[in-house]
């Protein structure tokens, strides 16, 4: 699957699960919304109150699969980081643009 057919998967769907590491070493996974960047960088958001928001912000490393219905998925693994200024801007008008608030 060639970049731009992978983009088009991934938009369409509004949901994946992410993974992340407890700081005892726990796996832990969480189903989130979820918007797609031209870059396929995956967007969502939480609240600083769950596991996953400590989680990755003591061990950013996470992993995400989007996508199930015809047993089909895309899996990445990768770093979380926190958008601030410009960026989250630029963040929250992709993820409002397919998750309007």
């Amino acid at each position: 699957m060639d970049r731009s057919e992978l983009y088009r998967f991934m938009r369409q769907h509004r949901y994946g699960v992410v993974s992340s590491i407890a700081a005892d070493g726990t796996p832990q996974s969480a189903l989130v919304g979820i918007a797609t960047t031209p870059e396929l960088q995956i967007v969502f958001d939480t609240l600083r109150t769950t596991r996953k928001y400590a989680n990755l912000t003591s061990n950013p490393r996470c992993s995400f699969v989007v996508g199930w219905s015809g047993e089909q998925t895309v899996q990445f693994e990768g770093i979380a980081e926190e958008p601030s200024g410009d960026d989250l801007l630029r963040y929250q008008a992709a993820y409002f643009a397919v998750r309007p608030a």
